[in-house]
């Protein structure tokens, strides 16, 4: 064999044993950067599913606790209305008792019996913490409802001289105001006229 042909069998033995190239096929790179690089649009749906999602279930706990709230509220005003009802009808059936036994008991008796049960009453008020608007003093339009006003000349204008129906109050807020009869300067007759102007006339001459 020639050098010529040995050099030629060498290199081919050298080419042989080089590395192979271990890039992927087009195809496959281009698969390898699309999975690598994310879409925005298809990200920023998932977002917005994400995020719908999240407002329904914190609509729907909302709902919920709205219902359970209001529930809870309509109970606790049953219960404190119970509670209140109850010492009344215990002072109902006093009364009833009292009416039924009108025939057999004397007048004295009987109002006695029924300043007890109005006594009760008041007292279960009081436990509820409802009581009577004062009506005595000047007259207050916040508490105070005029159904009369009295001309006198001995009290000063606007002052409450009787009151016609009780009013109450639970605390600060007004349930029904009192009904009172107020004081009013009296009218001017032609005698008070007379009688507040200044003398005048001729004088007697001697």
């Amino acid at each position: 064999m020639s050098r010529s042909a040995q050099r030629k069998r060498h290199k081919q033995a050298e080419e042989d044993q080089l590395p192979q190239d271990q890039n992927p096929p087009p195809d496959e790179q281009a698969a390898t950067a699309a999975d690598g690089e994310a879409d925005p649009l298809a990200d920023l749906a998932q977002r917005a599913a994400d995020l719908q999602d999240r407002l329904l279930r914190q609509q729907a706990d909302f709902d919920n606790i709205r219902k359970r709230l209001r529930r809870e509220a309509a109970e606790a005003g049953d219960r404190a209305v119970a509670r209140f009802v109850a010492p009344l009808l215990i002072e109902m059936d006093n009364l009833e008792h009292a009416l039924r036994a009108v025939d057999g008991i004397s007048l004295a008796d009987f109002v006695a019996g029924i300043i007890m049960i109005r006594d009760n009453i008041l007292s279960a008020f009081a436990n509820a913490g409802v009581e009577q608007v004062p009506a005595e003093g000047i007259f207050d339009p916040s508490m105070h409802e005029v159904v009369a006003t009295v001309p006198t000349p001995e009290t000063p204008r606007g002052t409450i001289i009787e009151s016609v129906r009780t009013g109450y109050r639970l605390r600060d807020q007004i349930i029904r105001a009192a009904q009172v009869l107020v004081a009013t300067p009296p009218p001017q007759d032609a005698t008070a006229a007379e009688e507040s102007a200044p003398e005048g006339g001729s004088t007697d001459e001697g």
